[in-house]
């Protein structure tokens, strides 16, 4: 958490897992990539992007998606594809799960801001670039 003037910020950093996603030599996005051959997940299971457990390279869409269930997490204290005991489930049981959880089931009991916020981070392609601004303005208010 920020101190005076960032007192209202939380900075979540780990920069085990990054990798560019843009190319400083060319000025262009890396490329669409798919493992078709074996999904090679990035993170944690329970937080990883529904595309990244299907082998999808991450983009910036699915940090986005995966910080969204982070905070989900934060605010409900589990998320829908997790046991209550915290049993180690493999990442094709966490997949399943999370596939078959609706974002209305996903986001009950919490500010509907976090349901819209997921439908856009869905909504959005490998390359495209996320509206920061239009995320700042679903969650400044909450």
């Amino acid at each position: 958490v920020g101190l005076g003037h960032s007192k209202h910020t939380t900075f979540i950093i780990n920069f085990r897992i990054t990798k560019k996603y843009w190319d400083t030599a060319t000025r262009v996005h890396i490329p669409f990539h798919q493992n078709q051959f074996h999904q090679c997940l990035t993170g944690t299971p329970a937080f990883a992007s529904i595309n990244n457990h299907l082998g999808v390279d991450p983009g910036r869409r699915d940090d986005l998606e995966s910080l969204t269930y982070m905070l989900i997490y934060l605010l409900r204290g589990s998320l829908p594809w997790l046991t209550s005991d915290h049993e180690k489930l493999p990442s094709s049981s966490i997949l399943k799960r999370k596939v078959n959880t609706t974002i209305e089931v996903l986001c009950d009991g919490i500010p509907v801001e976090f349901a819209s916020v997921l439908i856009y981070m869905r909504s959005l392609a490998f390359l495209e670039d996320p509206d920061y601004g239009h995320l700042h303005s679903l969650l400044c208010g909450l």
